[in-house]
């Protein structure tokens, strides 16, 4: 995995920041972020002839509304993982208020109230207030993998694939002393899981892929490392990751990072191009 570049990424509005997960549209610029306070963020990715990105432009903001069309706010506000979807909609997990909202295709994003999902029996009990789905991914044949935080038994991270028919118990291994943040699907098909930790006085970030293969096997899912950011290096809290395969025919990955809204932190925007 080779750096392609990154910028710092600024807005005057003051609903901008903590974007906790990205999703890039395969056929165009276009990328969509949500936030931990409610907000989503649609913009076309400016990038130089290398791919490394410039900044955001055509941007707007705009809050997540709710199965009655009325925005989310507090608790239940908590946007964390997002996974854009093959009929052109997007996948929403939250913390907090523990659930999934499937939002229908529109033009603008997040214009039509959503659908939840059914709830997956167990994951009030597997996970705290702030453990819960952090990534989530919609697999070839159309299910969700949703992904948790919180480890487990066995340092596992409780996982669910499925979707509308219902949910089944999977788990994912993180490297030790990491959780997983983001994930998403390589163009082949693999699954790519963000991964971070933290270490004294910085943060730091792993990039496992997991094969498509392991995906639909009973056993837990583990990742083979294709990359790390940390110190001396510039990392921050990288929570989304975003991958596609470029006009030129490259598959590239994308992080953003979340700055809690705290004036120490950045929203860092990186690409990566994927070897092989």
């Amino acid at each position: 995995m080779d750096f392609l570049g990154g910028v710092i990424l600024h807005c005057r509005d003051p609903r901008f920041g903590g974007w906790s997960d990205m999703a890039l549209d395969p056929a165009s610029d276009r990328v969509v972020m949500i936030s931990d306070r409610g907000h989503f963020l649609e913009a076309r990715l400016d990038s130089d002839a290398s791919g490394a990105p410039l900044g955001l432009v055509e941007a707007r903001l705009g809050p997540l509304i709710d199965p009655a069309g009325r925005r989310v706010i507090g608790r239940r506000a908590d946007a964390e993982g997002l996974a854009a979807l093959a009929d052109g909609g997007f996948a929403v997990s939250f913390e907090q208020a523990h659930r999934i909202w499937r939002y229908p295709s529109a033009t603008p994003a997040f214009a039509r109230p959503p659908v939840e999902l059914p709830p997956i029996a167990d994951l009030g009990e597997t996970a705290t207030l702030n453990g819960g789905i952090e990534g989530i991914a919609q697999l070839p044949d159309g299910s969700l993998l949703a992904l948790a935080e919180q480890v487990g038994a066995g340092g596992l991270h409780p996982a669910w694939i499925g979707g509308e028919a219902g949910w089944r118990r999977t788990a994912y291994r993180a490297a030790p002393g990491h959780d997983p943040t983001g994930s998403c699907l390589l163009p082949g098909g693999d699954l790519l899981v963000l991964e971070r930790r933290f270490e004294l006085l910085s943060l730091a970030a792993r990039i496992a892929r997991v094969p498509a293969a392991r995906l639909a096997g009973t056993e837990p899912l583990v990742g083979e490392p294709i990359g790390r950011i940390a110190a001396p290096l510039t990392v921050d809290n990288f929570e989304g990751i975003a991958a596609r395969r470029a006009p030129d025919g490259a598959t590239r990955i994308y992080l953003v990072s979340d700055d809690n809204f705290l004036f120490f932190q950045r929203t860092l925007l990186f690409a990566f191009a994927l070897a092989g």
